[in-house]
């Protein structure tokens, strides 16, 4: 399965290394409005968000299907969904408590 990450400042890596993931989480610690997530999205046009607040956002951006958010989300979880997607584990990020619509 193939993914990529997005940085804060719209900079692209295809298939990093997993662990690189931490870092990637951590790339908040500069503030800026203007880019304010950092995501991950899979082949599958299955992308997942997140914001310095702790929300998500779960979408498709390949299909035409409504967003879906959560809010508050730790850390560790944020982590976990992301390690999720990057192995193609649809199924399990479909399975939690997504809220309609963006945050």
């Amino acid at each position: 399965m193939s993914y990529h990450v997005y940085h804060r400042f719209g900079e692209c890596a295809a298939d990093p290394p997993i662990a690189e993931l931490d870092a990637l989480y951590g790339e908040w610690a500069i503030e800026d409005h203007e880019h304010p997530d950092v995501s991950l999205g899979h082949e599958s046009g299955w992308s997942l968000s997140a914001f310095p607040d702790g929300s998500l956002v779960w979408e498709n951006v390949e299909e035409d299907g409504l967003p879906r958010h959560m809010i508050g989300v730790p850390r560790d979880k944020v982590i976990d969904l992301w390690r999720r997607l990057a192995a193609g584990d649809i199924a399990a990020i479909e399975g939690e408590p997504w809220i309609a619509g963006y945050s």
